[in-house]
């Protein structure tokens, strides 16, 4: 409904008497209410995985330059780094919703640095790192920040954060067979990558391991 709400101010906003500046910045609102809106349809509906050809630098690009004007808001800088093209089999959506929520969790916490956004090509994966140069994440719970509904307990890094922004992330990559890990900053911060296996490569797929039942014997 909020999101239903947003659209329909941007209708009449644009149905009005503005300048070609702020229509502009209306259907740039539209358009980030309506991504919004397919990717909580996707959450609540699980929709099922599809794997199409990804242009991951494409993507990550786009990403950030969407982030730009919030990054401008808090007065952070966004920089982006890349090689050529980097494809993957994935969902985009699916992508966009990682790096968007890992990108918004570096942006909450970075102090007076940039945050850095980089497309690394390996053998088996193409990666995303994500530098900012906040309080980082202890080693302790990086494990658990990953897991649904679960958050880093630093009073410094939690500060302002719903909790389930990586946890989101993380879900949405582990459902193409990568994975998210996490690590130290060059410039002291959290160090956050996206590892989504190249094209050949056959995902490793965790199974859910079954619980059996413990016996109990009685005296």
């Amino acid at each position: 409904m909020p999101l239903a709400l947003i659209l329909a101010h941007c209708e009449r906003l644009a149905s009005t008497l503005v300048d070609r500046d702020q229509l502009v910045e209306i259907d740039q609102i539209r358009d980030t209410a309506s991504r919004m809106g397919r990717h909580v349809d996707g959450l609540m509906h699980a929709a099922p995985v599809q794997s199409l050809p990804v242009d991951v630098t494409a993507l990550a690009r786009g990403v950030v330059e969407r982030f730009r004007p919030l990054a401008h808001a808090r007065g952070a800088e966004l920089t982006f780094d890349c090689p050529g093209s980097a494809n993957v089999l994935a969902g985009s959506a699916d992508l966009e919703l990682a790096l968007q929520n890992v990108i918004d969790n570096a942006l909450r916490h970075a102090r007076t640095g940039p945050v850095h956004v980089s497309v690394h090509v390996g053998l088996r994966h193409v990666s995303i790192d994500v530098a900012d140069d906040g309080p980082g994440i202890p080693l302790s719970k990086r494990r658990s920040v990953l897991r649904a509904r679960t958050q880093a307990v630093s009073d410094e890094h939690s500060a302002g954060g719903a909790g389930l922004g990586l946890s989101i992330a993380s879900d949405a990559v582990r459902a193409h067979g990568g994975c998210i890990r996490i690590g130290d900053a060059p410039q002291g911060g959290a160090l956050v990558t996206l590892q989504i296996p190249s094209p050949g490569v056959r995902p490793r797929r965790r199974r859910r391991r079954e619980v059996q039942p413990r016996l109990i014997s009685r005296a």
